[in-house]
């Protein structure tokens, strides 16, 4: 209950500050942060009203690539609606690496348990680590804490794949690849 009043009030002043914020820089900090924490309905409805350009907050410049980011939080905080977020964004996404990049990050998010292993299942092969930033970017949506009871199960797997990925990735690959993957979680059986 405390945790749902803070979540409110947290909202609330995150969004005062993206509304006041004197200068754009400081105005994009606290909106990505706001885009982050966002759970409540009111807020939600505020995300989704500034990726569909119905709501404009002066010096706050979304570019495509805020609007897949926010495409992204709607899907995983409103799976009922999942699919018309991503359909939606992808087809409007115009850059066409963006759009692939996207169509390879979307399985990760899905609300499907069995698409999720799936995706999870093909990072085994060397060939579909090939764009670490986008695996990067999935496993960001894979472990995410609101997927943590059901994503715990992939992080020994992870761990195994460890060596294999310090041979065929980048040398800065197997730790981004370990940050990812837990800083999700905080449980003990983590």
């Amino acid at each position: 209950h405390n945790r749902a009043l803070l979540q409110d009030e947290l909202e609330r002043v995150l969004w005062q500050l993206v509304e006041r914020a004197p200068d754009a820089g400081k105005k994009n900090s606290y909106f990505r942060t706001f885009r982050n924490l966002v759970m409540s309905e009111q807020g939600l409805t505020t995300l989704e009203h500034l990726w569909n350009d119905k709501l404009k907050v002066k010096d706050l410049i979304l570019s495509e690539e805020d609007k897949i980011t926010l495409a992204y939080e709607l899907a995983l905080k409103q799976p009922a609606r999942q699919q018309y977020f991503l359909h939606t964004q992808l087809s409007q996404t115009k850059n066409p690496d963006r759009k692939e990049r996207m169509q390879f990050v979307i399985p990760a998010l899905s609300d499907d348990e069995v698409i999720r292993e799936s995706f999870f299942e093909s990072l085994k092969q060397e060939a579909n680590r090939e764009h670490e930033p986008w695996v990067l970017e999935a496993l960001h949506y894979l472990h995410h804490p609101l997927r943590g009871q059901s994503s715990m199960k992939y992080l020994r797997p992870s761990l195994d794949l460890l060596q294999e990925i310090q041979l065929t990735g980048d040398i800065f690959f197997p730790q981004r690849w370990l940050q990812t993957t837990f800083s999700g979680y905080s449980s003990k059986e983590a």
